[in-house]
């Protein structure tokens, strides 16, 4: 994977892209979820030149709104968004959905079926534990327990 330039997604993964930037010796730019509001009124903060090539670095994927848009961001200064790398997925179909929607390929480090499946694994959660979970994972914004 090829790029130029690690951008943070503000304010969570700005830490990590900055270290991955810095052990890279790679530039590094910070997007916001909007402009700001005073001074250049800028979205992205850092030296972003047309046509470069950009690692977006995200913490926690949940339903993908942010993130995409932060993608979608980079993409309107003309750059290319080559990936997302972000540190926990969720797993949601609805993130799934708008990050091919983009064409914007995503990598986390971590998801939710990985996570459940090692807190089974080692029971630090039971069997009926896992199954809430999965439950509460089908719908969460109407699960009740």
């Amino acid at each position: 994977m090829q790029f130029d330039i690690v951008a943070g997604v503000a304010t969570g993964a700005v830490a990590w892209a900055a270290i991955i930037a810095e052990r890279l010796k790679k530039p590094m730019i910070y997007i916001r979820a909007s402009s700001k509001d005073h001074g250049k009124e800028n979205q992205i903060e850092g030296e972003l030149e047309e046509g470069k090539n950009v690692l977006v670095i995200e913490d926690l994927i949940n339903t993908g709104g942010s993130s995409v848009a932060a993608c979608k961001a980079v993409m309107e200064e003309s750059c290319n968004v080559i990936a997302c790398r972000a540190i926990f997925n969720y797993s949601f179909e609805e993130a799934a959905k708008k990050f091919t929607e983009a064409k914007i390929p995503l990598y986390p480090l971590a998801d939710f079926n990985t996570l459940l499946k090692v807190a089974a694994d080692v029971k630090y959660i039971s069997n009926d534990g896992k199954k809430i979970l999965l439950e509460w994972h089908q719908n969460p914004k109407e699960w009740k327990n």
